[in-house]
């Protein structure tokens, strides 16, 4: 089950700031040179629908002064919504429609948030764009055949390099 400090680590390691809400130790803020926002983790898909627009009213209500001195920022406001377990059926179809609200904010909804896979896998939007390329890529598209006029060892280090990127 992750928590919050999983969160922040991933968006940490992303090179966003990261802190507690002042107002709601269950509310993580995060910012970067363009974009905040906010984190909240829900055990259930219930407790999510039924708090989410009063975790949206305190951000936006303490965050005005920073929203309106960049007009950048008020463009690029996030608020993300995990819940750890799995939704119920009934639930599933709501969370989508939550997600396509962009009122006053964009939204990052997802249920079944419960390794770093799966949280990466939701905060996408908002990470850096990551390549990541396979030695069986490098092998389907002959890379190490067409770079022949390199020296041995320089295709070598290449490999390597991939296979750590890899592994």
């Amino acid at each position: 089950m992750l928590n919050s400090l999983d969160v922040e680590a991933v968006l940490r390691n992303a090179d966003y700031h990261c802190w507690t809400a002042p107002y709601d130790p269950a509310i993580l803020l995060f910012e970067d040179d363009s974009i905040l926002g906010f984190v909240v983790l829900f055990e259930t898909a219930e407790q999510l629908l039924s708090q989410w627009k009063e975790k949206q009213g305190q951000f936006i209500a303490r965050m005005a002064v920073e929203l309106r001195r960049s007009s950048r920022k008020s463009w690029n406001c996030y608020a993300v919504f995990l819940v750890n377990e799995k939704a119920e059926i009934e639930y599933q179809a709501r969370l989508a429609d939550l997600e396509e609200d962009l009122s006053l904010m964009r939204k990052l909804v997802s249920d079944h948030v419960s390794s770093s896979n799966d949280l990466y896998r939701v905060l996408m939007p908002i990470l850096p764009i990551q390549n990541q390329i396979s030695s069986t890529l490098l092998e389907q598209e002959g890379v190490s055949a067409r770079l022949s006029s390199w020296p041995e060892d320089a295709r070598r280090v290449l490999e390597t390099a991939n296979l750590r990127l890899v592994a």
